[in-house]
Order: C-alpha cells, then structure tokens, then sequence
C-alpha cells in the first residue's frame, strides 16, 4: 500500500513538474516572439544613413549633454528637439581631435515654458574617446 501511494504522489509531481515546463516553454514563446515583434515594429525602414548615424551619436553623447546643462543651470534639465548641427575633425599641435556642435530645448515639466535654446559644443580629450564641452550658448526663446 505504502508503494502504490509513493508511486501515484511522484506521478502526480512528474505530470506537474511536465505541465510547469510545458507552460513556462509556451510563456517564453509568447513573449520572445512579441518582443521581435516589438523591436521590428519600432525600426524605421524609411531611415537614411545619415539619420541612423545622427542618432546614435546623440545617443552616444547623451551623458555628455546632461552633464553640461548641470554645469550650465545647476540642476538636470530635460531636453527635445536635439540635433547635430556641426561635427568636424580639427587639428591642433599635431593632434586630430573632433568637434561636434549639439542644438537642443530645454523645457519644464511636460513640456511647459521656459524653453531655452541651448548650443553646445565638445571636443574629443587628447587620447581618449571622452569630450569635454568647450562652448555653450544658451538663447531665451
């Protein structure tokens, strides 16, 4: 008696340990293929090069704009309409540096006024990947 009901409690587990496992498989299915779904939905086939490139040098140097408008207003900012208006590689003692002018507006709370129209430019440190910004200019819209 005693083995019969060992063997019904551990067929009783293995059909719930097959049924857990048969569940999780068809969750992790569901959600990777949204997921896919999600990602290609979200990819702009219509996206040039050159906007591609765009973006991910604003995404890249995002820390960068953050840092400076901290060091400009004092406190985070949040900012839109942020675009590359200048990158240029420069020389200066024998040393090739880069420069990339960012434009962007800042706002407050949901997009509410003041806006400001801020102008900053960074150049890449000697040796490194890092910038540092070398001009900002801030503009009262």
């Amino acid at each position: 008696m005693k083995n019969f009901y060992l063997f019904r409690v551990r067929k009783s587990f293995i059909i719930l340990l097959l049924i857990s496992l048969l569940v999780s498989l068809i969750a992790l299915y569901y959600f990777h293929s949204s997921h896919e779904e999600y990602i290609h939905s979200t990819v702009s086939l219509t996206e040039t090069r050159e906007q591609l490139l765009e973006s991910f040098s604003l995404y890249m140097i995002y820390t960068y704009i953050q840092d400076s408008l901290i060091d400009y207003y004092g406190n985070p900012k949040q900012f839109w309409q942020h675009r590359i208006i200048d990158i240029r590689r420069v020389e200066i003692n024998y040393l090739n540096y880069y420069e990339i002018t960012v434009q962007l507006q800042t706002f407050e709370g949901a997009h509410n006024p003041p806006y400001g129209k801020d102008t900053i430019t960074f150049r890449t440190k000697e040796y490194t990947t890092s910038l540092k910004m070398i001009k900002f200019k801030h503009e009262e819209n």
